[in-house]
């Protein structure tokens, strides 16, 4: 690796660690989960759709993180422009007051 002197130690640490905690995970058995957990979902139907209100909460939730992805996209492709602090803020911003205004 290049840069510091010391930078494959660093990452011999993290592959070391990985590897350990890997380990440990798989060397015990998995935690059970008592099966009534997972009967909380709505599951009426409604229009033919099943569990349709459990659908149409991760809708809403997918509808609330959606704006969040043109906006790294943006960093990404447009480094130049996003730059200036002033940009960045000013989206940020936009995003939070338009996400207060839908709750």
């Amino acid at each position: 690796m290049r840069g510091r002197p010391d930078a494959w130690r660093v990452a011999l640490l993290l592959a070391v660690g990985a590897a350990a905690a890997t380990g440990v995970a798989f060397a015990f058995p998995p935690i059970r989960q008592d099966p009534a957990y997972h009967q909380v979902a709505d599951r009426r139907p409604m229009l033919g759709v099943p569990n349709a209100l459990d659908v149409l909460s991760n809708l809403y939730a997918l509808g609330q993180f959606l704006p969040m992805i043109p906006i790294p996209l943006a960093l990404v492709l447009f480094p130049a422009r996003w730059l200036r602090a002033r940009d960045l803020v000013g989206v940020l911003g936009w995003y939070t007051a338009r996400r207060g205004r839908r709750n």
